[in-house]
Parts: C-alpha cells; sequence; structure tokens
C-alpha cells in the first residue's frame, strides 16, 4: 500500500472516530465519511492485489521459459 493510501484511510479514520464521539452515527456527514473510507480502503486492497496478480503471472512466466 502506498503512502498515499495510508495517509488519506489514517486521516480519515481518526476524523471519523473523532466525529463519532460527538455525533450520532446516522448524521449525513458521518454516514458520508464513512463510505468514503470504505471506497479508499476498497481502492487501496483492489491496487494490492493487482500488484500481487502482476508479481505472480512474471513468477509464472519465468518458470515456464525455464
Amino acid at each position: 500500500m502506498t503512502n498515499k493510501f495510508k495517509k488519506k484511510i489514517l486521516r480519515r479514520k481518526k476524523l471519523l472516530n473523532f466525529l463519532l464521539v460527538y455525533l450520532s452515527p446516522r448524521n449525513k456527514f458521518v454516514l458520508f465519511l464513512s463510505q468514503d473510507l470504505d471506497k479508499l480502503i476498497t481502492k487501496s486492497q483492489r491496487k494490492i492485489y493487482n500488484k500481487y496478480l502482476k508479481e505472480k503471472s512474471i513468477n509464472l512466466y519465468l518458470n515456464k521459459v525455464a
């Protein structure tokens, strides 16, 4: 996971946890922030998975050649 994603995720998590202390979980802003955090985490995981697949396919190709 890149530092860009890590920083964004950590910032949003901290903000969400802080807001949940004072606001209801049904608050529109809290819901929006939560959904945005979910999207960011999904994007980050997808990027990690694609990197894994790329490395695995390169290794399979090298094994077939050798």
